[in-house]
């Protein structure tokens, strides 16, 4: 369904596009429809051919045609879906018209473009964003959404929710006196990675809530605890990360995702797209055809391996690395253990050098990966820890990467031991509340260290 209105939302912008275009055309010119040249393609149809790609990969890069499960406040949705795709539209068909030389359209004609198209693109956006709230009152996609606390709380909740059906949420509470007997024990199971719950401050014993909180973090829930008004409003004043409000509740997040931000997921992906085409463009293709040779003359089979794994909301990718194993049934199922004798020489030194997650780069450009995050685990690993390991599917919340806060710290690959493992997951989740821009780029400089040196380490 989200591909299908990919497809369709894109369409409708490029479309919108070229209807800016020739009205453009139109006003400037007094003229009918632009029409292209046959026999060359001049200033003009090079200026449309070129919007529509920009348009494309900005749309691409940027998710654009994303359909959110939650709704985002009106600067959010100014910030993310208008002002920075506009500002890199505009400053790429600037170039684009210097590189070309196109210096005989008219200014007058390329303003007029310009504020068409984003008037259409906005106008576009309220599209599809009337069409995002239809589907929500048709129950897709919708958000599945519990509450702990007394029974006059939840039928608040409720009331609310059946009042404001494009609220984004499925409230799954059947039980009365959720409170009593531990009954929240079966609403959490109800609950799957992603969903939120609403946990009441007075409504439960201390012991109960911290094993609510043990019980929502091990299932990767989006716990939310209620506090006071004025509580909620000090906090607002001192711009804290991790407030909300679901209908009448103030709210603080308990584990405060800061990469989770729409501003910095967006900025996020601006800097994994930059960085993994610069990457790509100037060192992975002459590695590739170094690489790719060796182990040809090493061992017999594909150059790149492919593996299923485990990446954002626990959905699957298929992720790529230089093969480093000689080929075996069992390639794609066990983990990967120290002094492995699958390994081949060269496999060694790809390991060693970090060099074998290079391919990764192209999964960054798909969108499946991050530069910096958690490491992807094989589907078989994920499903085999997921149960065993503390606050583990934490780590879904975010794309995965290619090095991350617990591969710098030592914490990498193949380990058989549980506490080691449970040591790397708890700085995956550390990176999650801690993220900031610069300390991604503290990750990518430490990793490139300990690249040239040969001191990835790993336990």
């Amino acid at each position: 369904m989200q591909k299908i209105l990919k497809i369709i939302f894109l369409s409708i912008d490029l479309l919108l596009i070229i209807l800016a275009f020739n009205l453009a055309w139109i006003i400037r010119f007094q003229d009918f429809v632009f029409i292209f040249n046959d026999n060359e393609i001049n200033e003009y149809s090079g200026l449309l051919l070129g919007s529509l790609f920009f348009w494309a990969i900005i749309s691409f890069v940027l998710d654009l045609m994303h359909v959110p499960r939650t709704k985002q406040k009106s600067s959010l949705n100014f910030w993310n879906y208008v002002f920075y795709p506009q500002l890199f539209f505009i400053i790429n068909i600037l170039f684009f018209l210097v590189f070309f030389n196109f210096d005989q359209i008219p200014r007058l004609f390329l303003m007029l473009f310009i504020i068409f198209e984003i008037s259409f693109l906005i106008i576009s956006k309220k599209i599809r964003h009337s069409i995002s709230e239809y589907l929500r009152l048709s129950g897709y996609d919708l958000i599945s959404l519990g509450i702990i606390g007394e029974d006059k709380s939840v039928d608040l909740l409720k009331n609310w929710i059946n009042q404001n059906q494009n609220s984004d949420f499925k409230l799954i509470n059947s039980e009365k006196n959720i409170t009593c007997d531990k009954k929240y024990i079966n609403l959490i199971n109800n609950l799957q990675n992603g969903d939120y719950l609403i946990l009441l401050k007075d409504d439960v014993s201390k012991k109960d809530r911290l094993n609510i909180i043990e019980l929502t973090e091990n299932k990767g829930i989006h716990l939310y605890n209620e506090i006071s008004i004025d509580r909620y409003k000090f906090l607002k004043k001192r711009s804290f990360k991790g407030l909300s409000s679901i209908g009448p509740f103030k709210l603080v997040k308990a584990i405060r995702s800061t990469v989770k931000n729409p501003i910095n997921v967006i900025n996020k992906r601006i800097f994994d797209f930059i960085f993994s085409s610069i990457f790509v463009f100037f060192i992975y293709w002459w590695v590739y055809l170094f690489v790719s040779a060796i182990i040809k003359i090493q061992s017999k089979g594909p150059i790149l391996f492919k593996q299923e794994r485990i990446g954002l909301d626990g959905n699957r990718f298929t992720c790529l690395k230089f093969r480093t194993m000689h080929i075996d049934d069992s390639n794609s199922k066990k983990i990967t253990t120290r002094g492995d004798k699958r390994i081949f020489a060269f496999g060694k030194f790809l390991r060693k050098s970090n060099i074998d997650e290079f391919p990764q780069f192209i999964n960054v450009l798909r969108g499946d990966m991050s530069v910096v995050g958690p490491r992807p685990h094989m589907v078989s690993e994920d499903e085999e820890l997921a149960d065993k390991i503390d606050k583990y599917r934490i780590r879904r919340w975010v794309k995965p990467g290619i090095t991350g806060y617990a591969a710098i710290l030592g914490f990498r690959g193949g380990t058989e031991s549980i506490e080691l493992m449970q040591k790397r997951i708890d700085m995956d989740v550390k990176y999650i509340e801690k993220w900031s821009f610069w300390l991604d780029l503290k990750i990518c400089y430490s990793t490139f260290y300990k690249m040239i040196s040969f001191n990835s380490g790993g336990h």
